[in-house]
């Protein structure tokens, strides 16, 4: 029985009625794979590289986001640690604020009572202004008052020295003339003066007297001046120390406590 050496089946394409443009081989001899094999193989490196070099790009932006996410949760961090710093200083600064604002309260308080002692203190006061007096008086000021009280008022019961604690004469004689200050034995002699000072008007020394105020209520008096001379309140005076103003003739009397009541009085 003779073997017959087996070819490779061939198998033809065609395309409708033309003739055959391509034979593949089924069975392919080894070095042919080989070759196929090598082929794909160098067709793929190129592919290969890419893909490696893309896998490391990858890798790498997995690094830095590993590492961007870390500096963001620090900074994050950092930003809510900050934030809650400045919000305890925030609440630290408001709390100062308004303790500050409290002792500032407390303070003007202390210092009005403190006003009001010291303005108590001198309700006993008066000050006698435009005096006519010479350096030979300065010895002799209760005489003055004294006389000023009796022939110029017409206080009765005329006064006496004795009802006189002390006087002085207050900064320098100008021009012939001084103001002098005067407390009194009590309220009721200094009042009684006090309340007789309109008979001064158009004297020809132009004496007139007012009460012993304090600096505030001094101040308080020359704001109120400068209103008047401005027609914006129709008067002003103190009894007892206590500063008032009326807007016009049939007004009623204000009561001026601070400087913020002067101020008020500009816009009203």
């Amino acid at each position: 029985m003779s073997h017959r050496q087996s070819t490779p089946k061939r198998h033809i394409c065609r395309f409708g009625s033309q003739p055959p443009n391509d034979i593949y081989v089924a069975l392919a001899p080894k070095g042919l794979k080989s070759a196929i094999t090598e082929a794909i193989q160098d067709a793929i490196k190129p592919l290969n590289a890419i893909i490696n070099q893309q896998q490391q790009k990858i890798t790498s932006l997995e690094t830095e986001n590993t590492q961007l996410k870390q500096h963001v949760d620090k900074a994050l961090s950092d930003a809510s640690e900050r934030y809650e710093k400045f919000r305890n200083l925030g609440t630290a600064i408001f709390n100062s604020m308004a303790e500050n604002k409290g002792l500032k309260e407390e303070v003007a308080t202390l210092n009005a009572d403190i006003e009001e002692l010291e303005q108590y203190g001198r309700r006993t006061s008066l000050r006698f202004h435009n005096v006519p007096l010479s350096k030979e008086d300065l010895q002799n000021t209760d005489d003055i008052i004294v006389n000023i009280a009796n022939l110029k008022l017409g206080i009765s019961p005329p006064l006496c020295v004795n009802d006189i604690n002390r006087s002085h004469i207050i900064g320098k004689i100008e021009g012939g003339k001084a103001q002098l200050i005067c407390r009194f034995r009590n309220w009721k002699i200094k009042n009684s003066i006090y309340m007789s000072k309109k008979k001064l008007k158009n004297n020809s020394a132009q004496i007139f007297i007012t009460e012993d105020l304090t600096r505030d209520r001094q101040e308080l008096i020359k704001r109120l001046n400068q209103l008047k001379k401005n027609k914006k309140i129709h008067s002003f005076w103190t009894f007892d120390g206590r500063v008032f103003t009326k807007k016009n003739s049939g007004s009623d009397k204000i009561l001026i406590k601070s400087f913020q009541d002067v101020e008020d009085l500009k816009t009203e």
